[in-house]
């Protein structure tokens, strides 16, 4: 839906980063074949009640879903759970990973108005993958059986 593509864009291009109020846990993971990967996001932002999750895949910026007010919203193949208010717990719990590969992980937070569609969020740096390693990243790398 529109608003939806709309705070996509504003979240991905117009966002002020508050790493130390936002984060993201583990920083890296190496996941078996067959295996789901858990990752946590938690912020500390008086106003802010929604967490979006990303993933970057070659080069591409993908929103999973997000979680507002208790109720969940994914665009693909993964869970969130928990909450997205201040204080509380937010997890992405991502398919089966079965291809060989890596992503990057990223968690937003923002304020959702009803007033009309979001102008601003606060984001975790995002992390590149190839052969760099950054703080407060989570990243997934498949490892056969």
């Amino acid at each position: 839906t529109p608003p939806r593509l709309f705070t996509s864009i504003c979240c991905t291009f117009f966002c002020v980063s508050l790493s130390g109020q936002i984060q993201q846990y583990p920083a890296e993971m190496y996941i078996r074949s067959g295996n789901q990967a858990d990752i946590g996001c938690s912020h500390s932002i008086d106003s802010y009640n929604r967490i979006l999750w990303y993933r970057q895949e070659s080069g591409a910026l993908q929103l999973l879903g997000y979680m507002y007010a208790g109720s969940p919203n994914s665009e693909g193949a993964v869970t969130i759970a928990g909450g997205s208010s201040k204080g509380e717990n937010c997890t992405l719990t991502t398919e089966t990973l079965h291809s060989p590969g890596s992503a990057v992980y990223f968690c937003a937070a923002s304020f959702h108005s009803a007033a009309g569609p979001s102008r601003r969020c606060d984001k975790r740096k995002p992390t590149l993958v190839t052969k760099i390693r950054h703080q407060n990243a989570s990243i997934w790398m498949y490892i056969p059986k």
